[in-house]
């Protein structure tokens, strides 16, 4: 009998093995993309669509943010001005006319904004080298520590419990949901065969239209790729973000010609007006390059989405980041850099510092991703240099030579970004950052991205609102400011802009105020208010169980931060 079950457990197995033979394991959408995305060098040269020579320096304060008011490009959609006119946009004296009923530059016809019958979506590769996003690529999360050195602990400081908001307590119900009565711009997006965006690796073939706003900003439906886009969003939220990639440069809402645009989710943000702040207050500061931002309600396939934050791809570009990167093969040439916490990406140039004196640049290995000049263009001169160059300013800030750091760094965009940062206490801050050298000039800091776990909206990092967050993940920043050189120029600085800095506090009320129905249709959709187990929730925000609470604890947060970071760098 022994023998017998023996002989039929060998004969499942075998069945087992055989039925198995030829077949593929499934694809993972979700694995990251740098360090699983070997086959985007099929996509190279043919897509290697960075035509975006150098030209004037890209206005970085043209919405005038410096008094902290909401003049961002959100709030150029004006209801008392919508027309939708013929879909022109101009993308370098290239035109893409649309009329509006589905006929396309091209010649098509996509009837109501749908693709053809004919048309085959296209499926390609992520990415073109050089432009993966710094949400994107496989890291090692940090544990969110927050540095308390300088931390009082009986300050006896004014803070405050609950701040004041002029938001109503204004809520959609199944009654009241109503598409028609939105006010923000509107952005449909139709996918060949309605195909769904499953992949954050593949593009999708699609067109779109945008409409609801003012004349000029109208386009008619016009050929675009969509994928999604983002790591934990991406993993973890219903609410997805996705990228969009033009044919041609394709000027939105007057934010420049270009090819590739980001829209953010903002699902782990459930106020969604951290990055918006962000971006309002990087413009404020000073910081070159910031991205421009416009709110809008966006429709794929027909269905509701929400509100999203159309927001610029950090590139090297004219209208971009207008770095100098020709001729090919110089030296001394424009760079943009992103350094990554503990990532291995695969199509890029890359280097890594040495530590100095025993101290490292994170907790975790950094890497310095070589993102303009691509690798491509990118020789091992150049990769040589620029490595050299920051391996140089590295040594000056941890040695704490103040004649070095000014050699070597702009100043300035570390003491703006450092403020930018510890203002709304980023807890990415350690993880990915950006970095350019213009040609022949000095390494900067930026542009800014990524804020949505940002002032006490995260588990990672926590509620709290006192201390350096910066110094315990960024130690740039942790022995600059150690220094009284660089504490002086953060102090002062703060000081010049902080009718901006509180400003935001004002801005927020003005902006949901102004969008309360489309930010409350977004939430009807995507209500997790009060969900205690979404990914890295705390108590204090499933403690909110509307919007209007989610504005108070985050204008009580900012309140409070700006109450101890004044006192600590001795603002008045």
């Amino acid at each position: 009998m022994k023998r017998i079950i023996s002989v039929l457990a060998a004969a499942v197995m075998l069945i087992t093995m055989l039925g198995g033979c030829g077949k593929k394991p499934a694809q993972d959408n979700d694995s990251e993309q740098t360090s699983n995305s070997q086959d985007e060098n099929s996509q190279t040269i043919q897509n290697q669509e960075e035509g975006e020579s150098s030209g004037d320096n890209k206005n970085t304060a043209k919405d005038n943010q410096s008094d902290g008011s909401n003049s961002q490009t959100a709030g150029k959609a004006d209801s008392s001005d919508k027309t939708q006119d013929s879909g022109k946009v101009t993308s370098d004296n290239n035109t893409q006319n649309g009329d509006g009923n589905g006929n396309n530059g091209d010649g098509t016809h996509t009837g109501d904004g749908a693709p053809s019958d004919n048309y085959a979506p296209p499926v390609t590769n992520t990415d073109d080298p050089g432009d993966i996003d710094p949400d994107e690529i496989g890291h090692l999360e940090s544990d969110g520590e927050i540095d308390t050195r300088y931390e009082g602990k009986n300050d006896n400081l004014p803070y405050i419990d609950k701040a004041s908001t002029t938001v109503s307590d204004f809520e959609i119900t199944a009654d009241s949901y109503d598409e028609k009565k939105l006010t923000l711009p509107i952005m449909k997006i139709v996918t060949g065969n309605g195909k769904d965006i499953t992949s954050k690796t593949e593009y999708t073939g699609a067109t779109v239209s945008i409409s609801n706003t003012l004349k000029n900003y109208s386009l008619g439906n016009t050929v675009v790729d969509i994928r999604g886009r983002g790591n934990s969003t991406w993993q973890f939220f219903d609410k997805k973000a996705y990228k969009l990639k033009f044919t041609v440069k394709t000027d939105l809402f007057g934010m420049g010609a270009a090819k590739k645009w980001v829209l953010l989710a903002n699902a782990l943000d459930e106020s969604m007006m951290r990055n918006y702040l962000a971006f309002n207050l990087g413009k404020a500061l000073g910081l070159e390059f910031t991205s421009d931002c416009q709110f809008l309600n966006l429709y794929i396939n027909g269905q509701y989405k929400g509100v999203y934050l159309l927001c610029e791809q950090v590139q090297e570009g004219s209208n971009r980041v207008n770095i100098n990167t020709s001729p090919v093969g110089q030296v001394d040439t424009g760079y943009l850099l992103e350094g990554i916490n503990n990532a291995s990406p695969v199509d890029y140039k890359t280097f890594k510092l040495n530590d100095v004196n025993g101290k490292s640049l994170g907790k975790g290995a950094f890497t310095f991703i070589i993102k303009s000049p691509d690798i491509i263009q990118c020789t091992e001169e150049q990769k040589n240099f620029i490595s050299d160059y920051v391996a140089k300013a590295n040594e000056a800030i941890f040695n704490k030579d103040w004649d070095g750091i000014q050699k070597y760094i702009d100043v300035d965009s570390f003491v703006n970004m450092f403020l930018l940062d510890e203002i709304l206490l980023n807890q990415d801050m350690g993880y990915s950052f950006y970095l350019y050298k213009k040609q022949g000039g000095k390494l900067f800091m930026g542009p800014a991205w990524d804020f949505d776990q940002a002032c006490g909206s995260s588990s990672h990092g926590g509620s709290g609102y006192k201390g350096w967050y910066a110094g315990s993940e960024l130690q740039w920043f942790t022995t600059l400011i150690e220094m009284p050189q660089f504490k002086e120029l953060v102090s002062k600085r703060y000081q010049e802009k902080k009718t901006a800095i509180r400003g935001m506090l004002n801005t927020i009320d003005s902006t949901v105020n102004k969008y309360s129905f489309d930010f409350a249709m977004s939430n009807y959709v995507f209500n997790t208010f009060g969900d205690p187990n979404r990914w890295r929730t705390m108590y204090e925000i499933a403690s909110c169980k509307t919007y209007k609470d989610h504005i108070i604890y985050l204008k009580t947060w900012l309140t409070n931060r700006f109450i101890w970071m004044e006192n600590q760098l001795g603002v008045k």
